[in-house]
């Protein structure tokens, strides 16, 4: 019997971790309008690493698509535009930015036959979904 090969996720790859540490860092610091505010949980990690690990997760590494990127140099180019997908998704302000939201949806269609997968993350302390942009208890 053979085991059908799995897509290997951006997040074996490559992270692009400065931009995610930056935004990580600034969102601890964010005292107005961010649902940290509302309820101390002790373990509530920054929605910025959530969302990137998730997406990163997600979203399939462009080596596993040699049909699409043959190349080195064409497999780097496509991690270079999910990486900076990933800095525009980490960024707090960025939040409700329909069309980021819109086409980050896209690429995790893309590595999933077409459809959006449930998320669920306590280590967030919440739920986030690419379906909306909203963390919803």
């Amino acid at each position: 019997m053979t085991v059908p090969q799995l897509a290997k996720k951006l997040i074996e790859t490559s992270l692009p971790l400065e931009a995610i540490n930056e935004a990580s860092v600034r969102e601890k610091s964010i005292r107005h309008g961010h649902p940290s505010t509302l309820h101390l949980y002790w373990s509530r990690k920054p929605l910025a690493t959530a969302r990137a690990v998730l997406f990163a997760q997600l979203v399939d590494d462009p080596a596993s698509h040699p049909e699409q990127f043959p190349t080195l140099a064409e497999q780097d180019a496509e991690r270079t535009r999910l990486h900076e997908l990933m800095r525009r998704l980490v960024v707090w302000e960025n939040s409700n930015d329909e069309t980021l939201l819109r086409q980050a949806r896209a690429e995790i269609r893309k590595s999933n036959n077409g459809e959006l997968p449930a998320v669920v993350d306590p280590f967030a302390g919440g739920v986030y979904s690419f379906r909306g942009s909203a963390s919803r208890p």
